[in-house]
């Protein structure tokens, strides 16, 4: 079975087979970075000291997929692209359950994305990588 990259490049492929004049530069651009497995990773770490408390992670320029979850197995965490929701459960937000680990891959992020976490457990650390 055929990654996503693949299926996206092969789609591509086959665009510019039955209009070559597609071919220019941005679309091009965004072919080779379509194409290119990410390789830099980088570090995600917070601590979350107290309970049911907003904390920030940013995750960085570039970003093509990442992964977070907590250190302790034990304990249920919740997340939201919104400030101002997790600490008092307050929609938007998605709550993970203990043990479970919050992903999204094919990813282009142009700007640093602000990804909002709380615990309804004091001294919890959440942790994960994002690749670029």
């Amino acid at each position: 079975m055929e990654s996503f990259r693949e299926q996206a490049k092969t789609l591509i492929e086959r665009l510019l087979a039955d209009d070559p004049s597609l071919l220019d530069r941005p679309v091009k651009e965004a072919v080779e970075r379509v194409s290119r497995p990410p390789s830099t990773p980088v570090s995600l770490y917070k601590t979350m000291a107290s309970a049911d408390t907003e904390y920030e992670i940013t995750l960085p320029t570039g970003t093509k997929r990442f992964s977070v979850k907590m250190r302790s197995t034990s304990y249920a965490w919740r997340y939201s692209y919104s400030p101002g929701k997790v600490a008092a459960s307050e929609n938007p937000y998605t709550s993970v359950p203990a043990g479970g680990e919050y992903y999204e891959e094919h990813l282009e992020l142009a700007a640093g994305v602000k990804l909002y976490v709380s615990c309804s457990t004091a001294a919890q650390t959440l942790e994960g990588t994002a690749w670029r």
